[in-house]
This record gives structure tokens, sequence and C-alpha cells, in this order.
């Protein structure tokens, strides 16, 4: 695996058409399915740079994964983007030459492209882990298609993460949130499943990565996806007396700073904390989820991770793993 810089082609336009034609021929390669998502305030300053004589050359690329001949855009989609929107009398306010520098990659695989993508970061314009992220979803057209976007995967994927290294011990390197995005069916489910329910400003309670660890542990069937989905939809879709409600009521105090938990609660917390710690978040999750599958109403389900490691903690809900 890997890429490699075959060629690079500095263009000197003198003309709008010329800086047309090949920004036309950049966007023909697409590319919005493994990159940013279009941010208007990335244009508006490219712009504002083109328009007050503040420019300097263009950077624009291309990859091409040898093994399939696909040839997609890796740098360049704002810019190019602007410069086809410029109206003539913008155009006039445009003191030329523009500089494009084309650059055209290699890539071995497919996986290649968005770690080409990675390469390519304007001080101003960084590229934060959502964008990363978007990035290489986009080589997989089931996620494409299901409207996965960048900001969710990431959520998604440190809670697969935050699993796998606190619960089964494994080695997760720094980039181990990007990489399991290009595993099996399985994961692409579960970041499917996800995205089918939970979204930003409506469900963000459930969105730390201990919940959703809680989640990909339990999440294995119809009826346990249900419960979450339940959970998810918050008190109005829950009798009062029910485990999902409950679970509902600890999860919104959990993200509430000001929050004024009942003692009996609040005297198991971390010393100096008036919060429940991700262990406790954890535990309390399996707890629920537990309770729910006896069938039984508990009257407080939220527990304390007492010093215990998450490992331990999923050892002592064992009913939860026929689950997983």
């Amino acid at each position: 695996m890997g890429f490699r810089l075959t060629k690079v082609t500095p263009f000197t336009c003198t003309t709008p058409d010329e800086v047309r034609q090949h920004a036309i021929k950049l966007k023909g390669y697409g590319g919005t399915e493994c990159e940013r998502e279009d941010k208007a305030v990335r244009k508006r300053r490219i712009k504002a740079k083109v328009l007050g004589d503040e420019m300097t050359l263009f950077r624009w690329a291309v990859g091409h994964v040898l093994t399939t001949g696909l040839r997609r855009r890796a740098n360049g989609q704002h810019s190019s983007e602007v410069l086809l929107e410029l109206t003539p009398e913008e155009w006039a306010k445009v003191r030329f030459p523009i500089v494009i520098v084309w650059e055209e990659y290699d890539c071995d695989t497919i996986r290649d492209l968005p770690v080409l993508f990675e390469q390519f970061d304007p001080q101003w314009s960084n590229r934060d882990g959502n964008d990363i992220m978007g990035a290489h979803l986009g080589i997989h057209e089931d996620l494409h298609a299901a409207g996965i976007k960048g900001r969710l995967a990431l959520i998604v994927a440190n809670g697969i993460v935050w699993h796998r290294h606190s619960v089964e011990g494994l080695n997760m390197p720094k980039e181990a949130k990007y990489q399991i995005i290009h595993e099996n069916h399985d994961t692409h489910a579960f970041l499917t499943w996800c995205g089918s329910f939970l979204q930003k400003g409506k469900t963000e309670e459930m969105h730390g990565c201990t919940v959703i660890a809680a989640m990909y542990r339990t999440a294995k069937d119809d009826a346990s996806r249900a419960f979450w989905k339940r959970v998810a939809g918050g008190k109005v879709v829950n009798e009062e007396d029910t485990v999902e409600f409950k679970l509902v009521v600890f999860l919104e105090m959990c993200r509430d700073k000001q929050a004024e938990w009942p003692r009996s609660v609040s005297k198991s917390f971390r010393l100096g904390s008036n919060t429940p710690t991700d262990l406790d978040i954890f535990a309390t999750c399996l707890r629920a989820f537990s309770a729910w599958r006896k069938g039984t109403k508990d009257s407080d389900i939220v527990v304390s991770a007492k010093g215990k490691k998450a490992a331990q903690i999923a050892q002592d809900f064992p009913d939860v793993a026929d689950a997983a």
C-alpha cells in the first residue's frame, strides 16, 4: 500500500476561461464522496483572498488507483468551486496570473486515496477528525449511500475503539478510529444502524464513547437494538416506570453539569466530582440493559464503577454477553 507523486504540472492562467478549464477538469474527477463536507466558511475565505489580491498558488491534486483505474480529486475541492462560481463582475476584480500546480499521484489501492487526502492541510483550513473520517468513509459505497457523515462515524468509531481497548484489551493505535471503517460487514452494519437514529442536537446524551461502547457490546439482535432506539427517543416515548426512561434521565443528567444528583447516587461519585465518570456511565448502561433483558424494573439503575476497570465491569454483567 502507498502512493507516489508521478507528475507535477504548473499552469499560469491569464484569463478566466483558462482557470475554468482546469477547474472543470478537476471537478469532473469527482471526490466529494471522499472529502470534507462543503463548508461555506472555507469558500468565503478563499473568495476573499481571490478578490482581495491575496492569492498564492492553488495546489490541486488527483489520485489514480492502479488496481481499478479510478481517478479522484484529492485536493482543491473548495478553491476550484469558488473559481467556477465567480461572476463576470467578480472576475473583473481578480489580478492575473492565477497559478495552479496540478499534481498527480498513483495509489496502490483504493484505501490509499483517503490517506493521500490527509496529506493536504492549509493552516487556516485544518482538516479535523471529522474531515479525515469523511475521507475514509468515502471509499465505501454502502456507507456513502447510507448518508453516514464524518462526525457521526467518528463518534461511533471512538466508542468501538474504547471497547476494544478497555474491555477487550486490544492494542489500538491512534489511527485505529479511522482504520476500523475498513473492516468487515458487521462494523459497517453497526455504523449504519447508529446512523439511522443518532442525530446531532437530538441524541447528544448518547454520543459519549462509553455509551456507544455499551451499545456496541449489546445491540446484536432486533430486540436489543429496539431497546437502544427507545432510549434515544427520550422521555416522550417511554413510560416512567421503565428501565429505558430511567436510563434516559441518567444520561441527560450526565450531560448537565449543574444536575442535582440524589445523595444515594452522588455518594459513589469519584471524590471531588459531581458527575459520574465514563466508567460509571458504562456500568450503568450495562446494568440498565441487563435489567431490561431480565424483565425487571429496578428502582435505581445507577451503579458506580467502584474503581474497577472496564473489563471487570463487563464481567459483572455476564448476561449481556449473551447478546454480544
